[in-house]
This record gives structure tokens, C-alpha cells and sequence, in this order.
């Protein structure tokens, strides 16, 4: 049998940008999300990066996906600029509902890797 996630979720980098340096040593992407709830009843939702360094800054935060309905979101993802091996580092992200991983997304972060 399978199984399908409650909520679709697609989070990409926002188009025509890169990264920003910030004064506290942060580098961070900005991202837009799109969540598109599945199910017959609302689900209150939180976006967590799997990697424990990485936070979100959000633009616009939402709490509550509606019954049938979607919700857009706009956020940065900071991360320490000591952190960044890479240029491009693929991020998993779960999204939680009542303490419940309801989905599970990825996408790529960009940045100068720290030497």
C-alpha cells in the first residue's frame, strides 16, 4: 500500500537572487514555499531544517493551513558562514503539524564555502 503526505509542500530559491552576507557572520537564501493541504480538516504547521545550525527568518509566517487550501510563504534560511562547506549544499527541511512530520522537503543552499 502506499502512502501519501498530508500536505504537498515545494520550496524554491527565489528566482533571480543568491546569497546574502550578513554582519553576524550569517549568510542566508531567500526562499518562497508553497504548502497545499490534503486533507478533509486544517493542520497547524511549522518548517524545520534538519541541519540543527540552520534557522528561518520569516516575511510573511503563517500558522494554520486550511481545510483544502494553500498558503504561500516567503523566508530566509540563515545559516553561520563557518557552517558552509560547499557552494551548493542540498537542505532537508520537515514540516510538523502537532509534533507530527506531516512532509519532508529539500532544496539547494547557496553560499562561499568558508576556507
Amino acid at each position: 500500500m502506499l502512502s501519501r503526505s498530508d500536505v504537498k509542500t515545494t520550496m524554491l530559491r527565489a528566482s533571480g537572487t543568491l546569497y546574502q552576507m550578513r554582519d553576524d557572520k550569517l549568510v542566508s537564501n531567500l526562499y518562497n514555499a508553497e504548502l497545499v493541504n490534503k486533507t478533509s480538516k486544517a493542520l497547524p504547521f511549522e518548517i524545520v531544517p534538519e541541519d540543527a545550525s540552520a534557522k528561518i527568518q520569516y516575511i510573511q509566517k503563517e500558522h494554520k493551513l486550511e481545510y483544502g487550501g494553500t498558503v504561500k510563504l516567503t523566508f530566509f534560511v540563515l545559516m553561520p558562514q563557518d557552517a558552509v562547506k560547499q557552494f551548493k549544499t542540498e537542505m532537508k527541511f520537515k514540516l510538523l503539524s502537532n509534533g507530527k512530520v506531516i512532509d519532508r522537503f529539500k532544496t539547494t543552499f547557496i553560499a562561499p564555502p568558508n576556507n
